[in-house]
């Protein structure tokens, strides 16, 4: 295989990536930048720990509504650090 196939070939697999590849490689250099803003860093982890502890504004033994909170809590948790990655990144 030739020096340029080989290019072609990296060139699509990296085209055939996952979406979110790229958003994770980006937050976990952002974690671990030390000069990074401490207040996102809080809030995506706040989000993580609301899902996970069985403490909820709403149950979710409660069908649908239980559910709901969490995925708004989880929204608002992803549009505040996703602003403070994107900021980050083109610094």
């Amino acid at each position: 295989m030739a020096v340029s196939d080989t290019r072609a070939v990296a060139r699509r697999s990296r085209a055939g990536q996952l979406p979110f590849v790229g958003t994770l490689r980006s937050m976990v250099r952002f974690f671990a930048d030390g000069r990074a803003p401490l207040l996102p860093k809080l809030v995506l982890g706040a989000a993580v720990a609301y899902l996970v502890l069985p403490i909820d504004l709403l149950p979710d033994a409660i069908p649908v509504v239980g559910w709901l909170d969490d995925l708004g809590v989880v929204g608002v948790a992803w549009t505040i650090f996703k602003r403070y990655l994107t900021a980050w990144e083109d610094e």
